[in-house]
């Protein structure tokens, strides 16, 4: 009789791990909260990098410090989109439309069976590195040329980073032949000819209302 208690205490204890697990979008199973979280601190935290002026750039030492960088929010709705889509298992962006116009940032393993939290620090960190092997310069303007160069990627990194983006949304999914990360982000980014963020002193230009998480972040918050 003790062992069989045993056991049913396991198996409630593991009922509500699963639950506490899904409190930031309860209606999804296909992430749990770990992940999510690691996905927005990293993406936070290389935000706040930048925003301090101590992100590395290939082209003229490190990017300038951002004056107006938002801290992310996880968005259930961006999440469901990156879920639908990573349910696919291809590697190559989706129409912008099924993802309602957000941005996008994609991420494979050739390892099927590598573990979503393992995904959720290791994606955003390649995507962060563009900065650093092929750089964006202090003019810190998405051009065409800066985009077309050849044998080099730097969107990944500027959608990381758009300064408009405060909201994001990601999934992981164990495909046959590969593990695939998607990321959705919202406003999207990446529009030529604009500004990856301004440049200033960070948080000198939070717009009104706006917060700024000055200790130990110098990031702008949105209530």
């Amino acid at each position: 009789m003790a062992f069989a208690w045993t056991i049913l205490a396991i198996v409630s204890l593991a009922a509500f791990d699963v639950a506490y697990t899904q409190k930031i979008c309860p209606d999804t199973d296909n992430m749990t909260d770990d992940v999510r979280q690691k996905f927005l601190d990293v993406h936070n935290k290389y935000r706040e990098m930048v925003a301090k002026g101590e992100a590395k750039d290939k082209i003229g030492g490190t990017a300038p410090k951002a004056a107006r960088m938002f801290k992310l929010r996880y968005d259930c709705g961006l999440e469901s989109t990156a879920v639908k889509y990573a349910q696919k298992c291809t590697y190559e962006h989706s129409p912008i439309e099924e993802r309602n116009y957000a941005g996008e940032n994609l991420y494979s393993s050739k390892n099927p069976d590598l573990k979503k939290i393992e995904v959720a620090g290791r994606a955003p960190q390649v995507w962060f590195e563009e900065l650093e092997q092929f750089g964006v310069g202090p003019e810190n303007v998405l051009t065409e040329k800066l985009w077309k160069r050849p044998d080099t990627q730097i969107g990944h990194y500027t959608q990381m980073v758009w300064q408009s983006t405060r909201y994001i949304g990601c999934a992981v999914q164990n495909c046959p032949s590969q593990t695939l990360g998607v990321c959705h982000y919202s406003r999207g980014g990446n529009e030529m000819g604009k500004n990856i963020y301004d440049i200033g002193e960070p948080c000198s230009m939070c717009p009104l209302g706006d917060k700024c998480a000055t200790t130990p972040e110098k990031l702008c918050l949105t209530e």
